[in-house]
Parts: structure tokens; sequence; C-alpha cells
């Protein structure tokens, strides 16, 4: 049986170190800069229970297991996984990244081919099972922090020794995103190790109160403690972190790699790790697509700035984004993969392509929400604003319950453009996959060029 809400957020409550301002929370189920996220991941896992259409039931165990955990054997299936995706991220507007299925798909990566891990294979197996079994909330840390140029100071996670019970890891690793709010964190190597650091060669899992890990969090990002007026940071904000390990023991069962320098480097194409991930996040950034495009359109047609050709030609854009978006994930799944494990994955061609695209998407609907909210999202009446006012709901035109609807809208499109929230959420869009300098190059680097290029060949042989 799936865990419950109720379960989750009992379960957050279990010692683990978690500071903000420098001062340790004692429960982030209550904490007021925590709570709003615990209860939108304890609500995430709850209708896992509920909807037939987030689980599949594995053949050999016969039991049901959220479909983020799925290795798809047929397309049907693998589509399946994507409906998944879909109505996980549609539960958040697509605004929050991090949500449980989003590591669940790596772990499933992992599984596939684990016998690539070597003597490790059996850990990563069974761990597989574990968080599968229990439904585990995982963060990862794989960036290292800021280096100091002048004195190469390495703060780097790290291993330090070695007993019978397993590894002793000392250093920081960061961005951790959502880790207050997850049961476990994932570590593994993110750039290129140079040959003589196999201290740093390491990869491991371990639950988020182990003793000796310390998670520092940045501020909160509500400014309100009511739901009307952070309705997106009030439920949405993925808490990140930066993570210290001070001498924690990782136990032997639960590390994956261990001084493995060639293998830590090679880990992404081995393991071929990004194919669901990226799958989980296309139909987030699609489902984001669709939020951001029915924001504008909201708001221009509350305001009546929809009778202006100007207005509708950015709506036509956002609308024509989304569905670029929305089409790309069809064509990775139609065009599926088939690997030598008989698995079935999405076509990373289109993924690809949603991965360069979307940021430049986010950032330009963005942009046109501004322009059409313009000063109406600045001066947005408060909760208590409305409740002392008298008649103040009656200013913002047409029938109180529409007013009062179109100041709902407002607080909502202020955070996703003007707020704290915004902020945040633009420079996560950037960076979430690496930068996006780095992509692009990549979606050139790694893909056949010939059907663009023949093409040309062909006009020009005569």
């Amino acid at each position: 049986m799936l865990r419950s809400k109720k379960d989750y957020l009992r379960q957050l409550n279990d010692g683990r170190q978690v500071y903000f301002g420098g001062e340790p929370v004692a429960n982030v189920a209550e904490f007021a800069a925590t709570k709003g996220g615990a209860q939108t991941i304890g609500d995430i896992i709850e209708c896992h229970s509920n909807d037939r259409q987030l689980t599949y039931r594995d053949e050999q165990t016969g039991v049901s297991y959220p479909y983020s955990y799925a290795i798809p054997k047929s397309q049907e299936m693998l589509a399946g996984k994507g409906k998944a995706f879909r109505k996980v991220a549609e539960l958040t507007g697509g605004l929050m990244a991090r949500t449980p299925d989003f590591l669940a798909t790596m772990l499933a990566s992992w599984e596939n081919v684990s016998d690539v891990f070597g003597q490790y294979a059996g850990n990563v197996r069974n761990y597989y099972r574990y968080s599968r079994d229990h439904f585990v909330c995982h963060s990862h840390a794989i960036s290292d922090p800021p280096v100091d140029r002048y004195r190469q100071k390495d703060n780097g996670l790290r291993k330090v020794g070695q007993t019978d019970e397993g590894i002793i890891v000392s250093g920081v690793k960061m961005l951790a995103t959502l880790a207050p709010l997850c049961d476990e964190l994932l570590i593994y190597p993110y750039k290129p190790l140079p040959q003589d650091r196999p201290d740093r060669a390491i990869s491991f899992a371990v639950p988020i109160n182990t003793p000796g890990l310390k998670l520092i969090c940045r501020d909160g990002l509500s400014e309100s403690k009511n739901l009307f007026d952070s309705p997106l940071s009030g439920r949405f904000d993925e808490i990140d972190c930066v993570c210290i390990f001070d001498n924690v023991l990782v136990p032997n069962d639960r590390v994956f790699i261990d001084g493995d320098v060639e293998f830590a480097n090679t880990l992404r194409d081995k393991t071929n790790m990004v194919s669901f991930l990226w799958q989980q996040g296309a139909i987030r950034v699609a489902v984001e697509a669709d939020m951001l495009a029915g924001v504008a359109i909201q708001l221009a047609e509350y305001s009546g700035r929809n009778v202006n050709t100007e207005v509708t030609s950015m709506l036509g854009q956002l609308m024509s984004q989304a569905e670029a978006i929305n089409a790309l994930v069809m064509a990775a799944e139609i065009n599926f993969i088939r690997d030598d494990q008989q698995t079935y994955t999405c076509n990373l061609k289109s993924l690809g392509a949603v991965k360069t695209l979307a940021f430049d998407f986010y950032e330009r609907a963005i942009a046109n929400i501004r322009k059409i909210g313009a000063s109406d999202l600045v001066v947005v009446p408060s909760k208590e604003m409305l409740v002392n006012i008298d008649g103040l709901v009656d200013y913002y035109g047409g029938s109180p319950e529409d007013n009062f609807e179109y100041i709902k809208l407002l607080k909502l499109a202020s955070e996703l453009a003007v707020k704290n929230f915004a902020g945040r959420q633009l420079l996560y869009e950037e960076f979430y996959l690496g930068p996006q300098i780095l992509l692009k190059s990549i979606q050139y680097q790694k893909h056949d060029r010939s059907k663009y290029t023949d093409l040309v060949q062909s006009l020009i042989t005569y």
C-alpha cells in the first residue's frame, strides 16, 4: 500500500538538521517557510493512492507502484508514464520541478542497466526496490561549492575514510532543491573528474536525517502567511539548500560508486539516466507553458486588453509556444527508442529540443505577462485590505464576484512576474538542466546533422 499524506508529514519530523537564517527548525512540516511545500508534496503522494493513472502494476510482484518507477517494456507503458508525469505536473502548474517523480525516473534508468555498476550493482537494485516500495521522495546535490580562484581551497564533498560499516564523507554539495521536504538525498558526480581525484568519484544515498548532514536553506519566498496573498510561494516554494557533510557515515549497502573515476565520468552515457529525467522535465515544461498562456489570456480578458492587436499577438505567440512544446513531447513518445534491455524510452532529439527552447519560451512568457498586466500587477490589494476597507473590491470594475476573481488572478500573476517567487523561478528555469549555452551546444554536437546538411547538398549538386 502506498503511503498517505499523513504518513509523509509525520515522517518529516525525524530529527533532520535543517537551518533557516542560522536557526534550527524543529519540524519542517509546521515551519512557516516549508509548511506549504510539505502540504503540496503530501497531496502529490496521496494522489497516487486515488488515481490509477499514476500507478502501474508490476508483473512480477503483482503490486501497484508509482509510474515514475516504471521501466517501460512497451510503447503503451511509455505513454502511460508520460500521462502520469503530466498529472503530477498539473497539480503545481508545472512550477515545482523536483516533485517525487523526478529522481524516481533516474533510479529506474539505473535499475534498467544495473550491471554497469559492477560490484555495486546489487546495491543499486536493492535501493531502487526500496525507493519504489516506500515511494521515497528524493533530492539530489550534485554541484560543487564556489571555488576560491586564488587560494584554490577545495571544500567539495569527498571520501575521507573507510570503516567496516561503510565510507566516511566530508565536504559541501549544492544545490539541493526540495531537500528539507524529502526523505533521502542522492549524491553522484556532475562535472568530469581528474584521474587523480578518486576521493571525489563517489555516489550514494542517505536519509535526510543522517547524523552529520546539515541543510542550510535559503530564505523562504512567501511574503504572507495566507494563500490569498501568496498563492504560488505559499504552496510551491521548492526550498534550495547547501548540504554540509561532517564525517558522515554512508553504509556499505548505500554506496553506488567508490573511487572509480572512469565510471563516474561516463555515468550518464552508460546508464542513459537522462532519458526518463528529460521526459519528466519536458512534460513539466509543457504543462507550465499551458499555464503561462492561460494566465496571460485571463489577464487580457479580465482587463479588456484582449481587443488590442498587440496583446492578441502576444497571446497567439504564447499559445503557439505551448503547442510547439506539447508537440515535441508527443513526437518524442511516438518516435520511441528501444534499448538492448527492450526498454522503451523517448526520442532524446525531440526532448533535447524542448530543453533548448524551454527557457527562451519561459522568459518571453513572463515578459508578456508583465506587459499585459502592466501596473495592475504592482498595486494588488491584500486580503487584509479587502476586509478592512469597505468597497475597495468595487474599484476593479464589473461585478463584485468578477472583481474578486480578477484580484486573485493578479495575485498569482504578480508572483509569477514581479515578486520574490518570480526571481527565483526565472533563475531556476534558466539553469536547472544546466547553462543554456551548454544545452544548445550539446544539441548540435550530440545529434546527427545529416538531415539538414544532406538537403543543402542536394541543392548544390548539379
